[in-house]
């Protein structure tokens, strides 16, 4: 919260993130400090994810060709396993988040969870999907 009244600065002079200025770190790794902080996130992505991936899935159909799909922040698995049940294709999916992130992923089937740093890099497929 502390970053908002920050916000405006981001335009004048966009060099540092207001969320840095804030409080001294990205957003990520403040995250990663704070199991609380980082479990609400987690919470509030899932919150917006899974409805605006079913309404997506609707009127998208952009997965054809598709037989091994990597979700980049996928958190949980929840919106790559609603893409493979919609798309039968899609035999092979990664869930690639932080490994804490994806430590506490459930099993999906056909789903791989993998931990990592997307800055540093990203498993490869015939896609990748990021919201």
């Amino acid at each position: 919260m502390r970053a908002w009244p920050l916000v405006h600065e981001a335009v004048v002079d966009p060099a540092e993130a207001p969320f840095m200025k804030a409080n001294g770190d990205t957003a990520y790794a403040h995250y990663g400090k704070n199991p609380e902080m980082n479990e609400l996130m987690q919470r509030a992505m899932s919150g917006v994810s899974v409805p605006f991936m079913k309404a997506a899935l609707d009127g998208y159909d952009g997965f054809s060709g598709v037989g091994r799909l990597v979700d980049v922040g996928g958190s949980a698995g929840d919106c790559l396993r609603m893409i493979m049940r919609k798309h039968a294709h899609v035999r092979e999916g990664i869930n690639f988040d932080l490994p804490e992130v994806v430590a506490k992923a459930p099993p999906i089937p056909g789903v791989t969870h993998v931990g990592g740093d997307m800055l540093k890099s990203v498993p490869a497929g015939d896609a990748i999907f990021m919201r």
